[in-house]
């Protein structure tokens, strides 16, 4: 074997075997599970934010679900963007047919990500003390990334 064969060879097998890939281990199943009472005047459209959720440096999360209850509307924010279901509706004369686009399931979420509720209540004087309440749950399986 000449010499530039030989070179050849060596790279290609130094190069390989330096190509690294990352994988995911599993590492534990989260949820998130929040309750919020809520005061406020009078004015209508009051907008509420619940806490900030980091995901970890090293980690990786997989959102399986996620409801929000008690607010007239509700939105999940990822990086500070809403993330809700789209409302359609048609028909008129009295009849109104409405459709939800869903948000699609799983989200996949990687290190540094954050997200958060933000829960609308549109009522005035839900009730003698304006307040509303409001719940969340999340669940989402956490993945370590491994570098090999």
């Amino acid at each position: 074997m000449d010499f530039k064969k030989t070179l050849l060879i060596i790279c290609l097998f130094v190069g390989l075997n330096t190509v690294a890939q990352n994988r995911l281990e599993f590492n534990q199943v989260l949820t998130i599970d929040s309750n919020y009472t809520v005061t406020h005047g009078s004015s209508t459209g009051f907008v509420n934010y619940g806490d900030y959720y980091y995901v970890p440096t090293g980690k990786v999360w997989k959102i399986l679900s996620y409801v929000v209850t008690g607010a007239t509307q509700n939105r999940l924010e990822i990086n500070d963007i809403e993330m809700f279901p789209q409302l359609h509706t048609s028909g008129g004369g009295g009849t109104l047919m409405v459709a939800v686009e869903p948000v699609h399931l799983p989200i996949w979420l990687k290190s540094g990500d954050k997200i958060r509720y933000k829960f609308i209540n549109n009522s005035q004087n839900q009730n003698n003390n304006n307040t509303f309440y409001a719940k969340f749950f999340l669940s989402i399986i956490e993945f370590n990334i491994v570098t090999d």
